[in-house]
């Protein structure tokens, strides 16, 4: 099969983990970011050393989001400002957002 030069400009995937509750208990989650697919080039750029925090490029990139609820379970409209306070509340959600950016935005080796 062939692959075409120009593909979309957004990609959409999905952000899992657990958290532990106030039990210790782990706690599974996930939720779905849409998000500018980046160049190679324009990767390079954003992530280079003094670019900017994880948080900052997430920011940068990210468009929407699904799944995501609040207290009272809720839909929580995406803003960045939002997106700031799920990461600073969840340590370790910007990483996981991140690193599933990384996973999906690019090509990838077929088994």
């Amino acid at each position: 099969m062939a692959i075409k030069i120009i593909i979309s400009d957004r990609v959409t995937f999905k952000v899992a983990g657990t958290y532990t509750d106030d039990l210790g208990a782990a706690q599974a989650f996930d939720f779905t970011l849409v998000a500018q697919r980046l160049t190679q080039d324009e990767l390079k750029a954003r992530t280079a050393d003094g670019a900017g925090s994880i948080l900052d490029f997430l920011q940068s990139v990210v468009q929407d989001w699904k799944g995501v609820m609040d207290g009272d379970g809720k839909p929580v409209a995406y803003s960045a400002e939002a997106l700031r306070t799920l990461c600073n509340n969840v340590p370790g959600a910007a990483l996981l957002a991140f690193n599933a950016y990384f996973e999906h935005v690019g090509a990838k080796a077929k088994n």
